[in-house]
């Protein structure tokens, strides 16, 4: 089993982008490409290769027969990538290597694994660099990554990896659980509070002096419906982050009447669903994996058939 798919009956608007976007939650995506032909944008079909075997095997699995938009049926398959070497990635990506090297160093360096086309680094000497180098042939590249990728160079590990269009890259990258995190966490206001489960009759001026004892006050708001009733939770800003961060020490989980206050810093809604999204996702992932290698466990044990003790006793007395 090859680690790539071939997919078919794409939606015709469908870029190479978005192809990733729907099967980017199987794995670690390294390459991907949509056929084109000359008198039509799209023959609905492109290839993705995944980082390892079995992203490409729960892909299959789960995606072929699926309605993507126009309640067109996705044909998925498992591909051997090496068949047609054109669809498969010849440029590799390559950074956090020697700040002095340049393009005669690059080349002498990557040399061995087979014919470069061409190679070019960019950025400034003695700042962050990076560069590629383009193969004439798929499998000179995948040996150059499995071979230098986190290789120790003049005392530097440096990073090879497939190069990836930089539409896809930052697709990828903006999508990805780590940029999502990053998102909330920019987001997140530390000196204002998302107060949960207030009392529904609960003022305003009662919620600030709640808050109080903890610093000053910018503002105080419980969120209401159009008829005016609260929904049960609103907001403290604080002038400081420090006095933020004592009342949320304080106050979560705090018994309030019939209630339990539930605390935290307030933070963009569509950060906390992305990340929220893409965590659920991961973890989704993981547990198919694990159930995947029993599987694959089980499909290597399971033909093994019971011996008799007696049959396996005179087999090994006759070979001592």
């Amino acid at each position: 089993m090859q680690n790539a798919i071939h997919v078919q009956n794409l939606d015709p608007d469908v870029d190479v982008a978005q192809m990733c976007d729907i099967f980017r939650r199987y794995g670690k995506i390294l390459c991907a490409s949509i056929e084109i032909d000359k008198n039509d944008p799209s023959v609905c079909e492109g290839y993705i290769q995944f980082q390892d075997q079995v992203s490409a095997y729960r892909s299959a699995r789960e995606m072929n027969g699926v309605e993507i938009r126009l309640r067109r049926p996705l044909i998925v398959k498992k591909y051997a990538m090496q068949n047609v070497a054109n669809e498969a990635f010849t440029k590799v990506f390559v950074k956090n290597f020697n700040s002095q090297w340049d393009d005669c160093d690059l080349f002498k360096t990557f040399t061995p694994f087979g014919n470069i086309l061409k190679v070019h680094i960019l950025g400034k000497k003695d700042k962050s660099r990076y560069g590629y180098v383009k193969y004439e042939l798929h499998s000179s590249a995948k040996i150059a990554v499995a071979e230098m990728n986190d290789k120790v160079i003049d005392g530097k590990k440096i990073t090879v990896e497939p190069f990836l269009e930089k539409e896809v890259r930052e697709h990828l990258v903006k999508n990805s659980l780590e940029y999502a995190e990053k998102a909330l966490e920019k987001s997140t206001q530390r000196n204002n509070l998302h107060v949960r489960n207030l009392p529904k009759d609960m003022s305003d001026e009662q919620l600030k002096d709640l808050f109080k004892r903890f610093g000053e006050i910018v503002s105080v708001k419980i969120v209401r419906d159009e008829h005016f009733k609260s929904k049960g939770f609103g907001f403290v800003a604080f002038k400081t982050e420090a006095a933020a961060a004592q009342a949320l020490k304080r106050l979560n989980n705090f018994p309030y009447e019939s209630k339990i206050l539930e605390i935290s810093y307030k933070q963009d809604k569509d950060a906390r669903e992305n990340f929220l999204r893409l965590k659920f996702s991961e973890s989704k992932n993981d547990v198919k994996e694990n159930n995947y290698k029993k599987e694959q466990r089980y499909a290597s044990t399971g033909a093994l058939q019971f011996i008799p003790f007696s049959i396996y006793s005179h087999t090994a007395k006759k070979h001592k």
